[in-house]
């Protein structure tokens, strides 16, 4: 490795530059890797480079203009796509949070019913669905869907029944991440992917960062191939409506940027 991303290693660590990845520059990653309970091998991979981003943006909870650039680079994709995948996941509500501490979820009662099944036991399922058919139940059904708040309270209910079968069954934050798929977000068990979920924005960005990546989206959201995003993203059965979205929204994001503002007149 040489050149730019041999730079950007030394720019992050706050070392002098060198010109190749070696010697004392491997060392210092390793010991960079070993103090974020990294696997301390050398090797500059996406979860070494998303610690150096976190060590290096300072502390504001926010996402900002910063963060958008410096995750287009990690990913190989603009700040525009990025923009769009969230305002598609979640429009106006890309602060990520209703209330302070409460992210915006919509709670999957089939994928309740289906990992308490998997936890608990087929008739223990069935009787959850027989006593909180809002919460449980068997097949997909957008019949139950809220507000934030109805949606919370659904996921409160929940987890008293099972906490971590409830944190798996809803989909969390800006990026709109199903709880199940915690390992892809590069967390080590569903409670902390939760507590990360409702800490802050810049947390859920970061996750949803480690999503992308772990889902191979990188390649398809450069390309802009909308269709192939969707169907791995949303799913085969939403493909097409999602493809028409995110064709949509990016087009919009993409206007209003090279759009000229008119200027206040001056009273």
């Amino acid at each position: 490795m040489t050149g730019k991303y041999v730079y950007k290693i030394c720019d992050l660590l706050g070392i002098p530059r060198v010109e190749k990845y070696e010697g004392k520059l491997i060392e210092e990653v390793k010991r960079f890797q070993f103090r974020h309970l990294l696997n301390p091998d050398g090797l500059v991979g996406p979860k070494t480079w998303l610690e150096l981003f976190k060590l290096n943006r300072g502390t504001d909870p926010s996402v900002t203009e910063f963060d958008y650039k410096w995750a287009s680079e990690f990913l190989g994709v603009t700040p525009n796509i990025l923009k769009t995948l969230v305002h598609v996941e979640t429009g106006s509500k890309s602060s990520g949070f209703f209330e302070k501490g409460k992210p915006y979820i919509l709670f999957e009662g089939h994928h309740m019913y289906q990992q308490l099944r998997e936890h608990k036991g087929l008739r223990f399922a069935d009787q959850q669905a027989e006593l909180y058919p809002r919460i449980v139940y068997p097949n997909y059904s957008s019949r139950y869907y809220g507000s934030s708040r109805s949606e919370w309270a659904k996921f409160e209910q929940a987890r008293k029944l099972d906490e971590k079968s409830a944190i798996a069954s809803a989909s969390w934050g800006m990026f709109q991440i199903l709880g199940s798929n915690y390992k892809l977000c590069w967390c080590r068990t569903i409670e902390e992917f939760y507590k990360k979920m409702c800490s802050s924005q810049i947390a859920q960005f970061v996750l949803g960062l480690a999503f992308l990546r772990s889902m191979e989206l990188d390649e398809p959201l450069g390309k802009k191939d909308w269709k192939r995003v969707a169907r791995i993203y949303n799913g085969p059965q939403n493909a097409i409506i999602y493809e028409d979205k995110l064709r949509a929204a990016y087009d919009k994001i993409e206007k209003e940027e090279h759009t000229p503002k008119p200027n206040k007149k001056k009273k």
